[in-house]
């Protein structure tokens, strides 16, 4: 039917057994099924009309009905300027291809794009309803992870609060310690097995969300993308978290979230000069101590390392925050903190005067900086969303990139 150059591709794929072998024991059933019609795929340059051999029916006049029928246009031009009537084989064929109707090709092309729009909306209804399924199910697991986290933020501190109870009571009177240190104990397992009921229900939470975001690559047809961060090695830590090579962290207008599961970063920092908060010590985030913590490193112009430890959101330092100073919080984040109309509502007589307004370096203001560590490899959203997000990545350890 055509030159070599000229040959066909079409697509068969529905549930007529000629469409699914490419049998076409019927020209009438071809030409007169249109709703049964797919693709036909036209390869190569734009104005290429390069088609791929149509084997045993390449004299055809009847796959000539059959991809007419299909929608395959005969007005177009090849890059020599032919058209399949220029190069047809036989009498037979050129006869039908000039008396085709334009206005049928017009009119099975507009079933084609009807079909085709049916078939995706039908297709983006289906993806959005599994989508609010999925949905649903993440907050209702959300919801559940909100609560055994604050479960978990009250274990830690009774645990803490017993330490700190056994202490003092060695200090007075050495007969108790039996006693404390059996409330001790109990703590210490109350605590063992909240942490590892929050750590099915994160896992649970994580499944989800993985769930939820396969689901919207497969509707977008877009290659899912890394996890969010920068990723850097140990030896970067202080070219990139302390001295800020490239502006980056200055540049995004968050302060940091530092993601180290190996706690190494961690560790690197409370060597440094920075002033350390561990987000589940009763004495580290006592309204007092946390002030002076947070204001301090304003102060000397230093990092305050924040140690989220098992939580895996804000509102818990939010709420700290904001009991010091109502919307403090907000001032953190949006980092008017460092100007003095804010800061100075955090100053007290009792801080001596090392602590007077007119002692806050306007350079030593530039360097302070907030740092809140995580060891989950998938951060909340909520965190993500706030911070500029950072990775610290083990050599060799790569497999963690794939914990989603």
């Amino acid at each position: 039917m055509f030159r070599d150059a000229f040959t066909v591709k079409f697509n068969i794929s529905h549930n007529l057994e000629e469409e699914q072998t490419g049998e076409i024991h019927d020209p009438t059933i071809v030409v007169y099924m249109p709703k049964y019609f797919t693709n036909i795929t036209w390869e190569g340059d734009i104005n290429e009309y390069q088609l791929i051999d149509s084997g045993e029916y390449q004299n055809s006049a009847f796959q000539i009905q059959y991809l007419l029928a299909k929608g395959a246009d005969p007005r177009i031009y090849s890059s020599d300027g032919m058209r399949p009537v220029n190069v047809a084989a036989t009498k037979e064929a050129i006869e039908f291809l000039e008396e085709w109707s334009e206005e049928e090709t017009d009119v099975i092309l507009l079933q084609i794009e009807e079909a085709q729009n049916r078939e995706k909306d039908e297709s983006n209804a289906l993806h959005q309803n599994e989508e609010n399924r999925l949905e649903d199910i993440v907050a209702g697991i959300q919801k559940e992870y909100n609560v055994m986290e604050k479960q978990l933020e009250k274990a830690h501190c009774e645990l803490n609060k017993r330490i700190y109870e056994h202490d003092r009571g060695v200090a007075k009177d050495k007969g108790k310690d039996e006693i404390t240190i059996q409330a001790i104990n109990d703590a210490e397992c109350h605590l063992d097995d909240i942490q590892q009921a929050t750590e099915k229900v994160r896992q649970r939470l994580q499944e989800a969300k993985l769930k939820v975001r396969e689901l919207r690559v497969q509707k977008t047809d877009e290659k899912p993308e890394d996890l969010p961060g920068l990723r850097i090695s140990i030896r970067e830590i202080d070219d990139v978290l302390l001295r800020d090579v490239g502006n980056k962290m200055k540049d995004s207008g968050k302060w940091t979230l530092l993601i180290d599961i190996g706690g190494q970063a961690l560790t690197f920092l409370r060597y440094r000069d920075t002033n350390y908060v561990n987000a589940l010590s009763p004495v580290h985030m006592a309204p007092d101590a946390l002030r002076l913590s947070l204001l301090g490193a304003l102060r000397f112009g230093k990092p305050l390392v924040i140690d989220l430890m098992d939580l895996d959101s804000w509102n818990v330092l939010a709420q700290r925050f904001d009991a010091i100073q109502p919307q403090l919080s907000e001032h953190i984040l949006s980092q008017e903190i460092l100007k003095e109309h804010c800061f100075k509502h955090l100053i007290r007589e009792s801080d001596g005067p090392s602590y007077e307004v007119s002692e806050f370096n306007p350079t030593r203001l530039g360097n302070f900086k907030l740092f809140v560590v995580t060891k989950q490899w998938i951060p909340g959203d909520e965190l993500i969303d706030l911070f500029y997000v950072i990775r610290v990545v083990i050599p060799g350890a790569d497999a963690f990139a794939s914990i989603d």
